[in-house]
Formats: C-alpha cells, sequence, structure tokens
C-alpha cells in the first residue's frame, strides 16, 4: 500500500488540490469548506478500499440501484399519466417528482434529468455486463422506461450526459452485435422522436440555446479582475456578489455560476481551474487504459460524460454529498483506487458480451 501511494500520482494530484482548498477556506473564508475537503479525503479512502477488497459486491449494488431507479421511473410515469399530467411535448409539464410522497422528489425537473441520466448510464452499463438473454431484456426494458423519464424532464443537460456517457460505454464494451442494435435503435429513437416531438426538439436545441448563462459567465468573470489567480476564496458565494440582476428582462437573484468550471475559477482562481481539469484529464486517462475492466469501463463514461456537461450546469463543487460527487468525484476517487500501470500498457480484458 505504502508503495502504491507513493507511485499514485493522480492521488496526489487530489491531494494537493484538496489542500489548495482547504487553505483558501481557512485564509479567506470562514472555514466551512475545509470540513467538506475532510468528509471527501474520507470519502476517497473508502473508495479505495472498496475497489481493492468488494469487488463482488459493486454490481450488486449498482443493480439495486439500477432497479430502484427503473422502480422510481415508472411509478413517477404512471403516476403522472393517471393524473392527466404527464406531457412529453411541454415543457411547463417536465417532469420534477413522482407525485408520491418521499418518492424521487427532485427540487426542480433539471435535478431530476441530472439523477436519471446517472441511472439511464448505469442501466446501460448492466445491461452490456448481464450474460443471459432474460437479464438483458429486464435491462433493457428498465433503460427504456428511464429513458422516457429522462426525455420527460427537458433537461438538456442530462441529455447530453446521458448520450455522451452512453456513447462511450458502447465504444469501450459492446461487441459488434451490441454496436449495430444500438445503432440501429438510436436511429429509430431519434427518427420517433422527430415525428412526434420535432417542434419541441427544435425548441429545446435552437431557440433556448444557453439560456443566458453566457450572460451569467460575464457577469462572473466581470467580478473577477484582482482575483484571477486565487479566485475569491473557497467559501465566498455569487450570489452574495452578484445578487439581484437582470437576465432576459426580468430581475433574477443569481445564486450559482451555471458552470463547475466557471465556479471553480470564482472560488480558486485559475491555479484551481488547472488542477482540476489536470485531475479530469488523469482520471480518463487512468480509467481508458484500464477499460477492459467493466467497472473502469463505467466509471470511465460517467467521467467523460460529465466533463462537457458540468460546462453548462452543475453547482457546488465542494460541498456534502451531491450530483457533483456522483457524476465527477465517484469516478476521480474510484481512478485514485487503481494502480498506475507503467507507460504503454493497458489491460486488454475481453469485452463485456463477446
Amino acid at each position: 500500500m505504502r508503495q502504491f501511494s507513493k507511485q499514485n500520482y493522480l492521488l496526489w494530484l487530489v491531494v494537493v488540490l484538496l489542500i489548495y482548498v482547504a487553505s483558501s477556506s481557512a485564509l479567506l473564508g470562514d472555514g466551512k469548506t475545509l470540513r467538506r475537503v475532510l468528509l471527501l479525503m474520507a470519502f476517497i479512502v473508502a473508495i479505495s478500499h472498496v475497489a481493492h477488497h468488494w469487488q463482488y459486491a459493486w454490481k450488486k449494488l449498482l443493480g439495486c440501484v439500477g432497479v430502484a431507479s427503473a422502480l422510481a421511473s415508472a411509478v413517477t410515469l404512471w403516476n403522472l399519466w393517471d393524473s392527466g399530467l404527464l406531457d412529453l411535448g411541454n415543457r411547463a409539464a417536465a417532469i420534477s417528482g413522482s407525485g408520491v410522497a418521499g418518492l424521487a422528489e427532485f427540487e426542480n425537473s433539471v435535478l431530476a434529468s441530472l439523477q436519471m441520466s446517472f441511472s439511464v448510464v448505469l442501466i446501460a452499463w448492466l445491461y452490456l455486463t448481464t450474460k443471459s438473454r432474460v437479464g438483458q431484456g429486464f435491462w433493457l426494458l428498465c433503460c427504456i422506461v428511464a429513458i422516457v423519464y429522462l426525455f420527460g424532464t427537458f433537461g438538456r443537460t442530462g441529455w447530453l450526459a446521458a448520450v455522451t456517457a452512453v456513447v462511450v460505454l458502447i465504444a469501450v464494451m459492446a461487441n459488434k452485435k451490441q454496436r449495430y442494435a444500438f445503432w440501429g435503435g438510436m436511429c429509430l429513437t431519434i427518427a420517433l422522436a422527430i415525428v412526434f416531438f420535432h417542434e419541441r426538439i427544435a425548441y429545446e436545441l435552437f431557440s433556448r440555446q444557453l439560456t443566458h448563462r453566457d450572460e451569467i459567465w460575464r457577469m462572473v468573470f466581470g467580478v473577477m479582475p484582482g482575483n484571477w489567480l486565487f479566485g475569491h476564496g473557497a467559501d465566498a458565494s455569487v450570489e452574495h456578489l452578484l445578487g439581484v440582476q437582470s437576465l432576459g428582462g426580468y430581475e433574477t437573484v443569481i445564486n450559482h455560476a451555471h458552470s463547475l468550471y466557471v465556479e471553480v475559477i470564482f472560488n480558486y482562481g485559475v491555479i484551481g481551474l488547472a488542477g482540476f481539469i489536470t485531475i479530469l484529464i488523469g482520471s480518463v486517462r487512468r480509467l481508458w487504459l484500464q477499460r477492459g475492466e467493466p467497472l473502469c469501463a463505467l466509471w470511465l463514461a460517467i467521467l467523460c460524460g460529465a466533463v462537457p456537461s458540468i460546462g453548462v450546469d452543475f453547482s457546488s463543487f465542494l460541498s456534502t454529498p451531491n450530483l457533483v460527487w456522483l457524476w465527477v468525484w465517484l469516478p476521480v476517487a474510484y481512478a485514485c483506487a487503481l494502480p498506475t500501470l507503467p507507460r504503454g500498457s493497458a489491460l486488454q480484458g475481453a469485452k463485456a458480451g463477446d
């Protein structure tokens, strides 16, 4: 273990970044983020232990999560349909909760989409790692239900994350037959969506565009002069500095940067952003080199789905466990638990289903 830690450059990069964040909180803030750094460090240590010693339990746990997500999606869709509130062509009816107290209740449709997009990727992975036809049929049904739910959230960031991650999964895990089936199903799905929801899809993709995110980013950059290198500090708040602004003709409270990259610049400066991007690149590289292992392929896909998505949404870079932990810190923690391979080497394990 000691030799593993010495050779694990990725783990040390994460440690250095977290020490930088903790120092920023202690020197420029009230220390609130320092406690979160300690929590994240404990999480990374725990994942490292689980990754090495509890491999068998991973698929059982992920399978339970997949089933729970599919059931929550099915109950939500049924309940909304039964109450006459399900309308997949109307953004005003975007799914944000099941309508059942205590079950799959999200603050808004954006959070619902980001949560369910993770579940779609996970279920697709379960399908690809299952050998039996019955099991594959079950996970395919679960995936279809989750995709319908995801579409009904109208969360474009969730769509982007899910599509990117699933394409990566197919590229690194699927056999030739599965690839043909995937692209055939994708073409059929796109054709049906265009036929039945072409106006809504065109509006979402071409009319709404960035929905004023670019204006928010310019506002954040407008308060950066003098703080570009180190940022405003770990505990500084975008809402505190920007407050209420005119956005799209309305007075709106700007409560976060609507981009994790922009948020990192705001709080930790260019130094923090450089460290974060280096960790993302290092994690993707390590997971890619060991993509023959099914779990590495899963976390590679999740992280690849996160990389573009956190550029246009997500918030709370370091907070109590949230969606950033799910999409970013969990794959990074798993990558940190992997051994550093010699240059030019990679595990060439058989692809699932071959």
